[in-house]
């Protein structure tokens, strides 16, 4: 039995630059190269974006495609170009990173008469965001002045009350029956909570005195124009609270789990720190302190997207212990493309007639 001989084409993906603005425009073209007789089915070009991960396999996710050619018969010796002008994709930008990274590719797909499966080639190419987009910092929970004057639980304390009694009483009952390294097990943490219990008390009261903090990206007029606005960070105190200082931390954080889809084996997740940068708050009115947003960092750094999160860490010195407390954020484009206000579609775009 004689097998099909398989038909030689070749075919190159060219594009105006291998850097893209972001929904701008993508102008290229494919060229067949036909070493053979054959009859295209149909040729169509992709845009599609990858996850590369370190940990699990990577994930595509295709975009709509154009029909470049259908139904023609090609000849061998020929070279058979088709332009195309294609809106580029909007969000999210490429991005290379160390658990994950995301690729942007244009691939084609070529179905010939007689083939099993259609031929593919590929042409990566990186997505850049707009210069002018800026950047927008939004709270994954919005801050509430009521959360911040609710008590706060004293859940150190009774934690180590409740560890200190358990193990005091247990190791008297046991002493008291005869098992002397049963009591003496069950002694030693008693005797821990006993000694946390006064420090968790300590650390309850100074947290009572600046509440439960809150973290907000308001706008506030420029000082320069009224007419202008500009985001900052702020961080919610009690107005009475003796504080020495406060700063706010920004991190980036990706993440990758080796669980997959319909699997039920155990998975392990991957944190990778990949951006950390801090600001300094003053004072700006009791109980509220101000400082503006690191724009020029934020705005080189990874936007939000899959596998990547963001987090701002409020710290916080008082009575002279420093407390932490962090909410999640997303880091946006503040106009265009990826913004909060974005619900354009990205356009399929235009694609030329093929010639010789």
């Amino acid at each position: 039995m004689h097998s099909r001989a398989v038909t030689e084409v070749s075919v190159r993906i060219t594009l105006n630059g291998d850097e893209v603005i972001s929904r701008g425009p993508m102008q290229g073209e494919v060229r067949v190269d036909v070493h053979d007789d054959c009859y295209c089915e149909r040729l169509t070009l992709d845009q599609r974006y990858a996850f590369r991960y370190r940990v699990r396999p990577d994930f595509d996710q295709w975009l709509t495609g154009v029909t470049l050619a259908e139904g023609m018969a090609w000849k061998k010796g020929e070279q058979y170009r088709f332009p195309f002008n294609l809106s580029a994709p909007g969000f999210p930008a490429s991005y290379a990173g160390k658990l994950v990274s995301l690729e942007w590719l244009l691939s084609t797909s070529l179905s010939l008469w007689g083939d099993q499966m259609p031929r593919h080639e590929q042409l990566p190419f990186r997505l850049l965001l707009r210069e002018d987009a800026g950047v927008a910092v939004v709270p994954m929970t919005r801050p509430d002045r009521r959360a911040l004057l609710a008590p706060v639980k004293p859940f150190g304390p009774v934690v180590s009350l409740v560890v200190a009694l358990m193990g005091l009483t247990g190791s008297v009952y046991a002493f008291v029956h005869g098992s002397w390294i049963v009591g003496t097990l069950c002694a030693l943490p008693g005797l821990l909570g006993a000694l946390l219990f006064p420090v968790a008390v300590g650390d309850w009261r100074s947290r009572r005195k600046i509440g439960n903090v809150q973290i907000d990206f308001p706008a506030t007029p420029c000082r320069d124009s009224v007419d202008r606005s500009e985001k900052v960070c702020e961080v919610w105190t009690l107005p009475d609270a003796p504080i020495k200082s406060v700063g706010l931390r920004f991190v980036a954080i990706e993440h990758a789990s080796t669980q997959q889809m319909g699997n039920d084996s155990p998975s392990k997740t991957y944190r990778e720190n990949v951006l950390s940068t801090e600001v300094a708050l003053e004072r700006a009115s009791p109980g509220v302190y101000r400082g503006p947003l690191p724009m020029s960092v934020l705005a080189r750094a990874p936007r939000t997207m899959q596998s990547l999160g963001w987090r701002a860490i409020a710290r916080i010195v008082v009575d002279g212990c420093p407390y932490d407390t962090s909410v999640p954020i997303r880091v946006l484009p503040a106009q265009g493309a990826g913004s909060e206000n974005d619900a354009r579609p990205d356009d399929a775009g235009q694609v030329g007639m093929g010639q010789r």
